[in-house]
């Protein structure tokens, strides 16, 4: 894996507004100091960060420029989410696999000394190191496609490239009918039922006593999620569409491994 010149060029824009010493600190403690020329060549903050981050890129040294976007997010003063460098930096770190996310803590204004708010950022792989998001969404495809359902495997494949590109609303909408698709297939092909709808095709397999204890609430749970904040812009969040992704992949997985 190597970030992307838009993400290194992100960051060296924010890290030229940082003064020669912090600039100095924050290179040498991300461990991407090896190209700076340092603040006695006399050259702008720009020029010395644009170097070293340059330097780092160069030689695929992705974990300094990683810390480098870590300690960018936080400073004494961290980044807020609606700042926009910081929206720049995490989307295009999205495109690069990394998930950045902000963790805040709210203050308390009731107590003396007031407690601030608190964020602290982490940037992570996307999908984790548990579940990554490529091989299980990949493999799913292909598991789709030997079972017969080419419709459900082209809409997974759309949701990914969207949710890597960090258009949210997209994946979700995708999401829907990838799970509508397999829903209705299996309740046509298990029982009389016949239509195109995915929340009667649950309740036509629950009829036929096909899930088991909890499972029924559970997946219909789960369709009835999916059509929350599903394609409408600006309702979406990065937790939400992380969790639905590996929701409903692991969801059609199972059902496709049972039943198809």
């Amino acid at each position: 894996m190597t970030l992307s010149e838009r993400t290194v060029g992100i960051m060296i824009d924010q890290a030229a507004e940082w003064g020669h010493s912090e600039l100095t600190s924050l290179l040498m403690r991300s461990g991407v100091g090896k190209g700076d020329p340092g603040h006695e060549s006399g050259l702008s903050r720009a020029k010395r960060a644009g170097a070293a981050l340059k330097q780092a890129h160069d030689d695929e040294n992705d974990t300094g420029l990683l810390d480098v976007a870590r300690n960018l997010l936080n400073t004494s003063r961290p980044a807020n989410p609606k700042e926009q460098w910081v929206q720049d930096l995490t989307a295009s770190l999205r495109n690069d696999g990394q998930l950045a996310q902000a963790q805040i803590t709210q203050g308390d204004a009731t107590v003396w000394p007031p407690v601030p708010e608190t964020i602290r950022w982490t940037v992570e792989p996307l999908g984790g190191d548990e579940i990554p998001l490529p091989p299980q969404a990949g493999s799913l495809q292909l598991l789709l496609e030997e079972r017969g359902l080419a419709i459900a495997a082209t809409h997974l494949a759309q949701a990914f490239r969207s949710f890597s590109k960090n258009d949210l609303e997209a994946s979700n909408s995708q999401l829907r009918p990838t799970l509508e698709s397999v829903l209705i297939f299996i309740a046509e092909s298990r029982t009389s039922w016949r239509g195109s709808s995915g929340g009667q095709a649950i309740e036509a397999m629950n009829q036929a006593d096909l899930f088991g204890k909890g499972e029924y609430e559970y997946v219909i749970g789960l369709w009835r999620m999916s059509h929350k904040n599903g394609s409408h812009p600006g309702l979406s969040n990065d937790e939400e569409a992380l969790f639905r992704f590996h929701a409903v992949v692991s969801l059609v997985r199972f059902l496709v491994h049972r039943f198809c």
